[in-house]
């Protein structure tokens, strides 16, 4: 939800293009932010409290790009987005905005050879457009955001990327005993 009366949302048209939606309650009135040029672009969407973060990530083998934009929660909702990221690599995506408001957190697909591909957890400054690859798993599908730590599992091991781990095993399997 952006405030009370209206909320963005992303949706599938009949043609199966992805696109970002916003719908005012009170006007009754729905306006298309942002299409997908293809149908094999899945898009992505991240909101904290000052910005709206869009990302849209190709499923596409042949097509192989990545875009990340953003705008500034600022009054009027338009179509007006900033890019801040661009690839031409099929980066996984799963964005991630608001477990530190000055960075967009994603998995990125990082070649490991010409023949394998590997995908692990980058951070981009919304301020200055600095990337950084913030894991080092080779094989990187998910972030997890939670009580002040961001998370990836891999082999159904859970590990932590950024944050404190503030619980010692036998504190963490105590807290909900009482």
């Amino acid at each position: 939800m952006l405030n009370k009366s209206s909320i963005i949302y992303t949706d599938l048209n009949k043609k199966g293009y992805s696109g970002l939606i916003h719908h005012d309650f009170q006007k009754k009135k729905s306006k298309l932010l942002f299409k997908s040029k293809s149908q094999n672009e899945k898009i992505e969407i991240c909101k904290n409290k000052r910005f709206i973060i869009l990302g849209i990530f190709s499923m596409d083998l042949k097509s192989y790009k990545s875009k990340i934009l953003y705008k500034k929660i600022d009054g009027e909702l338009n179509d007006n987005f900033k890019t801040l990221y661009e690839s031409t690599t099929n980066d996984i995506g799963n964005i991630e905005c608001k477990f530190d408001e000055n960075f967009i957190y994603f998995v990125k697909n990082i070649k490991l050879n010409k023949k394998k591909e590997g995908f692990e957890i980058a951070k981009i400054n919304i301020k200055n457009k600095k990337l950084s690859i913030i894991s080092d798993l080779d094989f990187v599908t998910q972030i997890i955001a939670m009580d002040r730590k961001l998370l990836t599992i891999k082999d159904g091991e859970f590990y932590l990327v950024e944050g404190v781990n503030d619980l010692s095993s036998k504190e963490f399997l105590n807290q909900g005993k009482k």
